[in-house]
């Protein structure tokens, strides 16, 4: 007995079982180790898991964002919108007061257009008619600001506009007449009639 004790390691645990069915050796350590090693498998697969269900979830949102803005553009679209850059423009049939034309805008969710750079200048420029633009100095005269209250900072106005002739022409229209697509504005009293340019984010 002592021989067969002296050939086992310290670490040997001895695992008896029924008298019929094989008798296992399994040292400490290496059970520990595999435990360890299991622990750690499991714990990588639910990382893992997790990294890919939020991956998931995350390219549902975008298929379904897309999917919302594909309706909203087919929408707007169909109502006679306009889309450039990140905007959709509508431009009226119906001449109206400069601040009739405003109210319309915004009854769409919109407001009268504001011109922030020589490409969207461009794109106005495309179509044909004196629209109402965003622009007005009804607050102070000689300040002119934009429908959203920032101040004018880029300007495409007519050469020797705005003159504010008679003192009334607190309101600025695309003119029909001109001769640089980088001089097209002109200022005039704010009750005329003309069309009118709308102008909503194009993603909200």
């Amino acid at each position: 007995m002592e021989n067969i004790y002296a050939n086992i390691s310290a670490e040997t645990v001895k695992v008896l079982h029924d008298p019929n069915i094989e008798t296992q050796d399994v040292t400490s350590s290496g059970m520990a180790g595999r435990q360890q090693f299991d622990n750690r498998v499991a714990s990588d697969f639910e990382e893992e898991q997790t990294k890919l269900l939020t991956e998931t979830d995350q390219l549902m949102g975008e298929i379904v964002n897309l999917q919302n803005k594909l309706v909203f553009m087919e929408h707007h679209f169909k109502m006679g919108w306009h889309h450039f850059g990140s905007s959709f423009y509508l431009f009226s049939t119906v001449e109206k007061t400069w601040e009739q034309s405003k109210q319309d805008c915004v009854g769409s969710g919109a407001d009268l257009v504001i011109i922030e750079g020589r490409e969207e200048q461009n794109f106005i420029n495309g179509f044909n008619g004196m629209f109402w633009i965003g622009l007005s100095d009804r607050e102070t005269e000689g300040s002119w600001k934009w429908v959203d209250g920032t101040p004018l900072t880029i300007e495409y106005w007519k050469s020797g506009e705005p003159n504010s002739y008679g003192g009334e022409e607190d309101c600025a229209e695309r003119s029909l007449i001109y001769s640089n697509t980088n001089q097209s504005w002109n200022d005039v009293a704010c009750g005329q009639l003309k069309l009118g340019i709308c102008e909503k984010v194009a993603y909200p």
